[in-house]
């Protein structure tokens, strides 16, 4: 009975020894604070758990979580695609983002729908690069082996197949591959309207809006120089918007 009790009373002292301070110690304390009601704390604690693991998508999940119960919506959504920046197809990230994203007045700018444009939003953001790595592994392998079949006709039919899997696999990710290399962000200001230099005294380009997703050409001390996908390029104030991936 002595050895249950001080068993227990080590598994409850390793626990507890747990730092404060440290990812899991932010983390569980987050958890503590949200279930509490207390968002603003609760975002302040996951926000200090993203610091110490930017790479965690759980910590910024969470973090969008925070803020959409706090009505914040436009955070919320860069903090939701901070997540799926790091883990694709992510269950919370998604149905976060996609709810949020509902929120926002302006859906979209005009712009020209140009092929990179919906090969992004119709199939990179769709399929982490894991997944692309894995498949044009298997693909690579079957074509292999196809390659050293026997019966000849079949064995054409099927590599040409196999061969055309594989190219557009390892094409998907090399253009994944490219296009995680440009740094995105997300207006969290209602509206801001870009200029054509980085200071207030620029020439007004185009409005953004609260919600979109832009490219992050330059940063340049305050400012931000993006591009709205398919449409034109100005320098906003960087308070304005919140880096969704590496700058």
């Amino acid at each position: 009975m002595k050895k249950i009790v001080l068993l227990l009373f080590a598994v409850c002292w390793v626990e507890n020894a747990q730092p404060a301070e440290s990812f899991d110690g932010f983390f569980r304390q987050g958890l503590s604070a949200y279930q509490a009601k207390k968002f603003d704390e609760a975002a302040g604690l996951f926000a200090k758990a993203a610091e110490i693991e930017p790479n965690n998508p759980a910590a910024w999940s969470n973090l969008g979580l925070s803020f959409a119960s706090q009505q914040k919506f436009a955070p919320a959504l860069a903090y939701f695609r901070q997540a799926l920046w790091l883990k694709a197809n992510d269950p919370t990230a998604t149905a976060g983002a996609a709810a949020a994203f509902e929120k926002m007045e302006v859906k979209e700018i005009p712009h020209r729908s140009d092929f990179s444009v919906l090969l992004r939003k119709n199939l990179l953001e769709k399929i982490s690069t894991q997944q692309l790595w894995l498949i044009s592994f298997l693909s690579f392998l079957l074509l292999g082996w196809i390659a050293t079949g026997r019966n000849r006709k079949t064995r054409m039919n099927s590599f040409i197949f196999s061969a055309f899997l594989f190219l557009t696999c390892f094409s998907a990710l090399l253009l994944q591959l490219w296009d995680r290399q440009t740094p995105h962000a997300t207006i969290v200001e209602k509206k801001i309207t870009a200029v054509s230099a980085p200071e207030t005294t620029g020439v007004p380009i185009f409005d953004l809006f609260e919600g979109l997703d832009v490219e992050v050409k330059q940063v340049q001390k305050d400012w931000l120089q993006v591009t709205y996908p398919g449409a034109l390029t100005g320098w906003i104030p960087r308070n304005t918007a919140i880096i969704t991936s590496k700058e």
